[in-house]
C-alpha cells in the first residue's frame, strides 16, 4: 500500500509517481466512496502521524481521500455489487454479482443458506441461524413461515392450514392482517407479517455487509413465487421499505431460473432455433413448473403452473401423523401432537430421514425424551415412504399433466427437463417427472438451492450502471389473467356481487386486459365513448382462491364534450413488479375545422389566332396579367383535428401500508435493533473481561514472567481473582459500563508489563534494521569510482565520522540492552533510535546523492588556413 512505501527514492521520481497517482485518483474518486472516506479518515491521519513520529519519509504526499483510494482500491471496487435474494419460505440464499462472477454469500455461521426464523426473549431477538438454534427451546416466542402470511387477510381459506406450522398464537386485526403474539422484553407484543419480514430482511442486509459489500451502493433484486398476487407483492415491497433495502425490483422465481440457465449457456444456444426446456421446482412448501424457450440472445417463458401449498413439508406432515399415532400406541396415550417442542423435534428427525432415503433404502428415526422422558425409535424403508407419499405425488402429477398438455398444444419439442429445489432429490419425484415428460432421465445441471438467487443477482447487474453484463433479453410475465370492467353512473359496491364480479358488468363493458403469461412491464389502453361518470374496476378472473379479486378502482368524473366525436382513453401499466398502475386518462375529441387554402393559378390554353393578336398588343396582355395577380383567391376545405386533455381521476390504494404505518414500523425496528446492539455490545464486553482474566493468569507465568517483579505479580493475581469471583457472581447480568470499567482497571494494571515486554522484543530488531539500512553509507565509502569524483574529501570524511559515531552508538545500545533489568523500561526508546538514524540521514544523504556537475562545453576552433583552403575548393567547384 502506498502509505507504507517509505524513503530510498529521489525527489524527481517522487514527483512523477505523485502525478501518476493523482491521475488515478481523479478517475476513481466518486461519490460512492465518500461514506468510506468519512469512516476511515481519522484512522489514516493517526497512522500518518505515527509514521512521521518514527522519522519515515513518505514517498507520496497526497491528501487523505486520495491516499484512501490508492491504499484500498481493491477493497473499494469489491464493494460494488448487485444483490440477488432468494427469499424462500424456510430459507434465504443471497448471491452477489461482483467483478469476476456471481458469489453466494456466507452468513455469520459460514452457511450459504440462512434460516427464516425470528426468536424473541426478555432481552433481545435471535434472527436467522441464531433463531433456528434456539427455536425448540424457545418455541413459544419463535416465528417461522411469516412470509407465507404476507398480503393474506383473515378470510383466506388456507390461512388455517398455514397456522398449523406455527408455534405462536395468532390474531386478526381490524384490517384483516394476521398478528403474531410473542413475549418480548417481558411484555406481550404483536407483530404483523410485514414487520417480521422487514426484520428478516434487515438480517440479510447485515449478512451482505459482513461480506464487505456496501448495501447502500448496491441494488437488490428479490425473488417471489409467480403465484404472488397484488396484495402479496405490495406487502413484500412495504417490508423492504421498513428495512431500507434498496429494492431494484421483484422478480418471479421462474424468470430468475430462466436467466440463470440461459445467460451462462449462450455459447451452446442457437441464434435462430430455440431450445425448449422444462423446469420443475419443488421446494419446502411450494411447487412451480414452467417451460422456457432459449435463444442465444433472448429467452421467454411459454407455459407455467404453480401450487402455493405443495412442498416437502407436506410429505413430512404425513409421516408425522403416522409416527405420532405410533408413539401414542407405544406410550399408552402420550400425545406428541399437543406437545409443541416434541412436535418440532419429531419433524426435524423426519426431515433428516427423508433426506437419507434419497440415497439409501432405509432410514432410522431416533428422538430421545420426545415426551415425558419417553424415547421414540423406529425404522422406515423407502418403499413405505413412497407409499405414504402417494397423495403428495398425485398432486404433483395433476400439475405436471397440465403443463405437459400446454406443451403438446404449443407443439414444442423439449430439449430436457431440469429439476430444482430440495424436494426434487426424492427418487419417486424424479421417476414421476420422467414418466410424465416421457424422458429417460431428468437433468441436474442447475444448483438445486442457489439457481434462483444467482438469476436475481444477474438481473440486478443488468439493471445496474456499475456493471456491463453480456446482453441477454428476457421478459418477466404475469401469472393471473387481469380483466377490466366499467360502469356508467353506477357504483360497484351498490350491486350484488354474490354471483361473481364478472356478472356485475354488461357484456360489452368488460374485457381481458392482460392475459396469462403477458410480458411485463407492459402498457395497454382502452377507449370509453361516453362522458358520464365512470367507475373502472381492474380485477382477477379467474379469482385466486381466497383472495379479493379487485386490484384497483378508478373514478373518472363527468366530462363536458364540445364536439360529437369523443372518447376517454385509459392507459394501464402492469409494471416490472407485477403491479397494476394507472398511467394516465385522456379525453380525446375529434372535429372538422374549416381552413382557407390558396388557389393555384390555372394555366389557360390560348388559341392560335388569339395568340397572334396578343403578339400585336403585348401591353394590354401584360396589364391584364398584373391585374389578375393582385387579387389572390382561396377555397374553403375541411381538416380533421384531434385534441387531448388529461383528466384527474381518483384511484383506490388497496393492500399497501400507509406512509404513516411504514414510518411507525421503521421506527419500531430501529428501536429493537438498538436494543439488540446494546445487548451484543454488553456481551462482548463481558467476554472481553473474562478472556482478559484467563489470559493474564497464564501470561504472568508465561511470556511476561521476566517483565514483572514478584510483588507486582501478587497484586495482579489478587485483582484477577476478585474480578473472577465477581464475574461469576453478581456480574452475570449487569451493564456494559460496569464491564468496561472493570476491564479498563485490569488493563491499566497489566498493560505496562506488556508494553515493557514488547519494547524488549522489538528493540534488537529495530537496532539491527537501522544498522542494515546504514550499509548504503558504508558502501559509499568503500567505492572509489569515477561517479563520486565530484565529492570533496571533507564531505567524505564527514560521512565516515558520522557513520562511525552512529555504529558505536548502536553497539553501545545493544550492549546495555543485554544487561538491562527487563522489569523496567529501557533507557533508549524505539523513537530515539529512529531519530538517531534520521539525523544520520539528514547529514549524509545530501552528500551521497549530490549531483555530478555538467562538463563545460568547449568550442571547436577551426584552423584559418584550413578554412581558406575549403573556400578555394568550393569556388573551384562552382567555376567548373
Amino acid at each position: 500500500m502506498f502509505s507504507k512505501l517509505l524513503f530510498k527514492i529521489d525527489k524527481n521520481s517522487q514527483g512523477n509517481q505523485q502525478k501518476q497517482d493523482k491521475n488515478k485518483v481523479e478517475i476513481l474518486q466518486t461519490k460512492l466512496f465518500k461514506p468510506i472516506f468519512a469512516q476511515k479518515e481519522s484512522k489514516i491521519k493517526e497512522q500518518n502521524q505515527k509514521d512521521q513520529n518514527r522519522g519515515w519519509v513518505l514517498i507520496i504526499n497526497i491528501d487523505i481521500q486520495q491516499q484512501l483510494i490508492l491504499e484500498n482500491l481493491n477493497q473499494l471496487m469489491s464493494q460494488l455489487a448487485s444483490i440477488g435474494i432468494d427469499f424462500g419460505s424456510q430459507r434465504s440464499v443471497i448471491a452477489a454479482a461482483l467483478r469476476g462472477g456471481v458469489k453466494i454469500l456466507d452468513n455469520e455461521g459460514t452457511h450459504r443458506e440462512t434460516q427464516n426464523v425470528i426468536g424473541f426473549t426478555a432481552e433481545e431477538r435471535f434472527i436467522g441461524e441464531q433463531g433456528a438454534l434456539q427455536q425448540k427451546s424457545n418455541f413459544k416466542n419463535s416465528i417461522g413461515f411469516f412470509n407465507r402470511f404476507l398480503g393474506i387477510s383473515g378470510k383466506q381459506q388456507f390461512r388455517e392450514e398455514e397456522t398449523k406450522w406455527l408455534t405462536v398464537p395468532t390474531q386478526i386485526n381490524e384490517s384483516g392482517k394476521t398478528l403474531f403474539e410473542v413475549s418480548y422484553l417481558g411484555q406481550k407484543t404483536s407483530f404483523t407479517p410485514e414487520q417480521l419480514t422487514g426484520t428478516m430482511l434487515n438480517k440479510l442486509k447485515n449478512i451482505i455487509q459482513l461480506n464487505d459489500i456496501n448495501i447502500q451502493s448496491s441494488n437488490v433484486c428479490i425473488s417471489v413465487p409467480p403465484y404472488y398476487t397484488e396484495s402479496e407483492r405490495k406487502a413484500l415491497i412495504d417490508a423492504c421499505k421498513i428495512s431500507e433495502i434498496p429494492l431494484e425490483r421483484l422478480l418471479n422465481e421462474t424468470t430468475a431460473i430462466a436467466i440463470n440457465y440461459g445467460l451462462f449457456r449462450k455459447t451452446d444456444l442457437d441464434a435462430e432455433k430455440p431450445r425448449n426446456v422444462a423446469f420443475v421446482d419443488l421446494g419446502h412448501s411450494k411447487f412451480s413448473a414452467f417451460v422456457g424457450s432459449f435463444y442465444k440472445e433472448k429467452a421467454s417463458v411459454l407455459a407455467q403452473v404453480c401450487e402455493r401449498n405443495l412442498g416437502a413439508r407436506d410429505i413430512d406432515w404425513v409421516l408425522f401423523e403416522k409416527f405420532a399415532t405410533q408413539f401414542e400406541k407405544q406410550t399408552g396415550g402420550l400425545s406428541v401432537r399437543k406437545n409443541i417442542k416434541g412436535r418440532l423435534r419429531l419433524l426435524e428427525a423426519i426431515e433428516k430421514a427423508r433426506k437419507v432415503l434419497s440415497a439409501n433404502s432405509e432410514a432410522q428415526i431416533n428422538v430421545e425424551y420426545l415426551v415425558e422422558d419417553e424415547d421414540f425409535n423406529t425404522l422406515i424403508k423407502r418403499e413405505e415412504f413412497e407409499q405414504l407419499a402417494q397423495p403428495f405425488l398425485k398432486q404433483i402429477q395433476i400439475k405436471l399433466d397440465l403443463l405437459y398438455n400446454q406443451v403438446q398444444n404449443l407443439k414444442l419439442q423439449l430439449h430436457s427437463v431440469e429439476i430444482i429445489g430440495g424436494a426434487t432429490r426424492i427418487p419417486a419425484v424424479q421417476r414421476l417427472i420422467e414418466k410424465i415428460f416421457k424422458i429417460e432421465q431428468v437433468s441436474r445441471t442447475l444448483n438445486a438451492s442457489e439457481s434462483i438467487s444467482r438469476g436475481c443477482a444477474m438481473m440486478a447487474a443488468m439493471r445496474s450502471p456499475n456493471f456491463r453484463v453480456t446482453e441477454y433479453k428476457i421478459d418477466d410475465c404475469n401469472y393471473y389473467p387481469i380483466k377490466v370492467g366499467w360502469l356508467y353512473e353506477q357504483k360497484l359496491n351498490s350491486l350484488d356481487q354474490s354471483k361473481g364480479l364478472l356478472n356485475c358488468f354488461p357484456e360489452r363493458q368488460c374485457k381481458i386486459l392482460y392475459d396469462q403469461n403477458n410480458p411485463i412491464p407492459s402498457i395497454k389502453s382502452f377507449a370509453l365513448m361516453k362522458t358520464q361518470p365512470i367507475e373502472i374496476t381492474l380485477f382477477y378472473d379467474p379469482v385466486p382462491q381466497g383472495f379479493d379479486p379487485i386490484l384497483k378502482q378508478i373514478y373518472v368524473p363527468p366530462i363536458i364534450a364540445k364536439h360529437k366525436e369523443h372518447s376517454t382513453k385509459v392507459k394501464i401499466l402492469l409494471n416490472q413488479n407485477g403491479l397494476i398502475n394507472l398511467e394516465e386518462v385522456l379525453f380525446q375529441e375529434e372535429y372538422m375545422e374549416e381552413i382557407k387554402v390558396p388557389i393555384e393559378k390555372a394555366k389557360i390554353k390560348i388559341p392560335q389566332k388569339q395568340e397572334e393578336c396578343s403578339q400585336q398588343k403585348p401591353d394590354i396582355q401584360i396589364q391584364e396579367g398584373i391585374k389578375g395577380e393582385g387579387e389572390p383567391q382561396y377555397e374553403i376545405k375541411q381538416k380533421k383535428k384531434i385534441t387531448q386533455n388529461q383528466i384527474n381521476c381518483e384511484t383506490t390504494c388497496l393492500y399497501s401500508l400507509t406512509q404513516k404505518e411504514i414510518d411507525q414500523f421503521f421506527q419500531q425496528e430501529i428501536e429493537m435493533l438498538n436494543i439488540d446492539n446494546q445487548v451484543h455490545e454488553t456481551q462482548f464486553k463481558k467476554n472481553q473481561l473474562e478472556a482478559y482474566i484467563y489470559a493474564w493468569r497464564e501470561n504472568l507465568n508465561g511470556k511476561y514472567a521476566e517483565n514483572a517483579r514478584q510483588e507486582l505479580k501478587d497484586q495482579i493475581y489478587k485483582e484477577l481473582d476478585l474480578q473472577y469471583e465477581w464475574l461469576y457472581g453478581d456480574g452475570q447480568k449487569t451493564t456494559k459500563r460496569e464491564y468496561t470499567d472493570r476491564y479498563d482497571k485490569l488493563v491499566q494494571l497489566c498493560s505496562p508489563i506488556a508494553t515493557i515486554a514488547e519494547e524488549y522484543r522489538q528493540l534488537p530488531d529495530v537496532i539491527q534494521q537501522v544498522l542494515e539500512d546504514s550499509i548504503i553509507y558504508e558502501n559509499f565509502l568503500n567505492l572509489q569510482e569515477q561517479q563520486f569524483a565530484h565529492i570533496t574529501k571533507e564531505e567524505i570524511n564527514l560521512v565516515a565520522n558520522e557513520l562511525t559515531k552512529f555504529k558505536q552508538w548502536c553497539n553501545n545500545a545493544l550492549d546495555l540492552l543485554s544487561k538491562a533489568d527487563k522489569t523496567i523500561r529501557f533507557t533508549i526508546s524505539i523513537q530515539q533510535i529512529n531519530t538517531k538514524y534520521a539525523e544520520l540521514q539528514q547529514k549524509c544523504q545530501p552528500i551521497i546523492t549530490k549531483q555530478k556537475p555538467e562538463p563545460i562545453k568547449e568550442e571547436k576552433m577551426v584552423d584559418q588556413a584550413q578554412q581558406e583552403q575549403q573556400n578555394i575548393n568550393q569556388n573551384k567547384m562552382e567555376t567548373e
